[in-house]
This record gives C-alpha cells, structure tokens and sequence, in this order.
C-alpha cells in the first residue's frame, strides 16, 4: 500500500513540475504575427493547432518563421477565436494572448493551468 501511494505522490509532483514548466515556457513566449492556418493532425491524437506567420523586426510578415500554437494546452477559447488572417500577439513576460480582428473586434485569452 504504501508503495502505491508513493507513487502517486511522485506522479503528482511530476505533473505539477511540468505545469510550472509550462508555465514558464509561456510567460517567456513571444508570439507577433498572422494566423495563416487551422489543422487537427488526427495522426498526433487529433491535437488542434494553428500556424502562425510572425512579422520580422520590421513589421513584415516573413514565410520562413511560422510558429505553431498547440490549442489543447494553454489558453482556454484560442481554437474556437482565432481565424485565418487574424492578428495574434504575445508578449514575452505577459500570459494574456491578443487577437485581433480584420473588423476590428479584439479578443484577449488568458493562460490557464
């Protein structure tokens, strides 16, 4: 029995370990670009991602650095309130996810754990 519950309590601590990680990866995320597609990869357990196109250091969108969002994790609502040529921004040191609109509406997702 009490190998059992030894166990538990380090799969406990594991799992906290790898949200606070996770967490820290996030705050240090900076995303700036344009969502240029939606896909579920049904080979990856039908994980929901979005391509992001990030705009270089002028402010121009670049084809050579697109970021994937995974939508399962993180911010709760991304998938169902990001479209194509949506204007997604994350700031480094923040862990509110901006999306803005062609008609000018703006969405702001908080990080959840």
């Amino acid at each position: 029995m009490k190998k059992n519950q030894i166990c538990i309590v380090v799969f406990l601590l594991l799992i906290m370990a790898s949200c606070q990680s996770n967490r820290s990866y996030v705050l240090n995320l900076n995303i700036d670009g344009v969502v240029s597609d939606k896909f579920i990869d049904k080979e990856n357990h039908n994980t929901h991602f979005i391509r992001i196109h990030q705009f270089n250091t002028n402010g121009e969108l670049t084809g050579a650095e697109d970021f994937l969002l995974i939508c399962a994790y993180d911010f709760v609502g991304v998938w169902e309130s990001a479209q194509v040529g949506d204007t997604v921004k994350k700031e480094a040191s923040t862990l509110d996810l901006k999306i803005s609109k062609p008609s000018g509406q703006r969405v702001v997702l908080k990080y959840s754990e």
